[in-house]
């Protein structure tokens, strides 16, 4: 018996959900900074996103971006001269409408992400300052022989 929330893949690997919130604190009215996420476990799924106290009017693009040193590309074999820093794999919210104080948005399948991946989230303040708080869901991939 685990004491844990798990879900068993067909692999014997363990799924387990790791919630993550993050505050900005007087997010001002015009600004378009991007906010980033680093992917804290070796290998996460990810279906959900969550951002709080947002307001209609205001627009969010999603993306998903390779570590620092590339760790993706490094899963394909590229060579360490040509890795790109930060290159951008995905983007999966071209700028979204949000609505009034929740917004959550959820796939019916995940995505697999690599830790030090980054989620990046460029969200665009047309309505007046506030704080702006995200939670990001992962299910975090455990090798049977962890548990």
């Amino acid at each position: 018996m685990s004491p844990f929330a798990d879900k068993k893949l067909e692999n014997d690997e363990k799924l387990f959900r790791r919630k993550y919130g993050y505050k900005i604190e007087n997010y001002e009215l015009n600004d378009n900074r991007a906010i980033e996420f680093t992917v804290p476990y070796d290998q996460v799924k990810i279906n959900e996103i969550e951002v709080v106290n947002c307001k209609i009017g205001d627009i969010v693009s999603f993306y998903i971006l390779d570590s620092v040193n590339g760790v993706y590309q490094q899963t394909l074999g590229v060579p360490e001269a040509y890795i790109t820093p930060y290159l951008v794999l995905n983007r999966f919210g071209f700028d979204v409408n949000m609505c009034d104080g929740f917004y959550r948005d959820i796939s019916s399948y995940d995505a697999d992400l690599l830790g030090g991946m980054i989620i990046k989230i460029v969200y665009i303040n047309n309505t007046g300052t506030r704080n702006l708080y995200f939670n990001t869901i992962y299910h975090q991939v455990v090798p049977k022989a962890v548990t």
